[in-house]
């Protein structure tokens, strides 16, 4: 009798089992690292500040800036409106957007 070697076919059937099973365990693994990467992501992206946050900070740049500029040019400027008078409307302005948080 001779007897055949057993083909590298015949092989992968009879482990087939194993490697299914070893596929699933290598997907199941990676899944889970990618919950985790999302997990991580999404509370990143939840303590990013508001559109209406950044409005407001934007709008007291803005007028911190215009005090500035109104107080280096204090000696030039000849309005009808005192610049301290203005810097004083700018202050107010900036008090009610901190306090307000931007509603108007």
């Amino acid at each position: 009798m001779t007897t055949t070697q057993p083909t590298l076919l015949d092989k992968l059937k009879s482990f087939s089992w194993a490697i299914v099973l070893f596929l699933m365990i290598v997907v199941t693994i990676q899944t889970c690292g990618n919950s985790k990467k999302i997990s991580a992501m999404q509370s990143q992206i939840d303590s990013l500040p508001t559109k209406k946050e950044v409005s407001t900070e934007i709008k007291i740049e803005g007028l911190q800036t215009s005090k500035r500029m109104l107080y280096d040019n204090n000696a030039i400027i000849r309005t009808a409106v005192r610049p301290d008078d203005k810097m004083k409307e700018y202050d107010d302005q900036i008090e009610k957007l901190q306090s307000t948080g931007g509603d108007k």
